[in-house]
């Protein structure tokens, strides 16, 4: 029997290309004449490079018409204070009988995501500092902003680790097969690890869905920005930290933690479930829908926290 279980990333409405262009072309007629091409389809949303200048995200999901809103409140203030660029969404499409939701638009980051940029182990190093400034100069915006932006806490338990146990356990057993035979261990040692933390922390802003897809690398091979700011939160910061263990090699967590600062054992046990999970999900998720180099990406960043629990 076939199974007709639906996946996380299946979506609730597809966007073609040609729909795409006539929506642009009705609501922002000064872009016309107007070349598109597909850049990709995520979770939430279905992204299209607009004149080789912009970069227009689609919901591809009810619930991600919120995230865009939510990403615009944070984003338009924030840009301005971070050491990497991010995108400002400056354009914002209205819902019409041909698509029912809002839409957004920024001027495009050069670069290519990380998962496609082939580093090496030496390029991925080079990224730590950077990197590590960024997220900690996020994690540092004064709560008053944070409040003025109204900026949502964690409805859906991130790191709530009985919630999300079972799902992990499912992505265990889908990895196994995945040519990953000592995962499930890994797993439940992380499980075992994590399940033992209470979860109290400093709560910081956070971009909620850090990993090698939503950073850009530019053509010298240097982390220039972070895109996809849907998931941005007040949370627990090991949410973000667990690029920590998913990206960088040993040496580059070394020096992360140098440029960072020190985190208690609480936040970094959580950041290494976090970066299993979502590693686990994006393996599955490549899989599924034929992306290899997601799927690369997600295998490196397994061997990478195994190496270091």
């Amino acid at each position: 029997m076939p199974n007709t279980t639906k996946r996380p990333w299946e979506p609730e409405r597809a966007i073609s290309a040609s729909l795409a262009q006539a929506l642009l072309e009705e609501q922002f007629p000064n872009l016309a004449p107007i070349e598109l091409k597909l850049l990709g389809a995520g979770w939430d949303n279905t992204a299209f490079l607009v004149n080789q200048n912009y970069v227009f995200r689609f919901p591809r999901r009810k619930i991600a018409v919120d995230l865009l809103k939510q990403e615009a409140k944070v984003l338009l203030p924030l840009a301005g204070s971070l050491s990497l660029k991010v995108p400002i969404p400056h354009r914002q499409g209205v819902p019409s009988k041909e698509f029912p939701w809002p839409f957004s638009g920024y001027q495009v980051i050069e670069g290519k995501t990380a998962c496609s940029a082939e580093l090496n182990e030496e390029q991925r190093i080079a990224t730590a500092v950077p990197l590590a400034s960024f997220l900690k100069t996020l994690h540092n915006v004064p709560k008053e902003k944070i409040v003025s932006w109204e900026v949502p806490d964690d409805l859906i338990g991130r790191l709530d680790i009985e919630k999300r146990a079972p799902r992990m356990q499912e992505y265990l057993k889908e990895a196994e097969g995945h040519n990953f035979p000592m995962i499930k261990k890994l797993g439940e040692k992380i499980i075992d690890q994590s399940a033992k933390k209470k979860v109290s922390y400093r709560k910081s802003l956070v971009h909620g869905d850090l990993y090698a897809r939503h950073l850009v690398i530019d053509q010298e091979r240097v982390l220039s920005g972070v895109i996809d700011w849907g998931d941005v939160h007040f949370g627990n910061p090991a949410i973000d930290l667990a690029i920590v263990f998913s990206f960088l090699p040993p040496g580059g967590q070394k020096i992360f933690w140098e440029n960072y600062g020190a985190v208690g054992e609480e936040i970094l046990s959580l950041a290494k479930f976090k970066a299993l999970y979502s590693s686990l999900t994006i393996l599955c998720y490549g899989k599924s829908i034929g992306d290899k180099n997601l799927a690369k990406e997600a295998s490196v960043g397994i061997k990478y926290i195994s190496e270091c629990v």
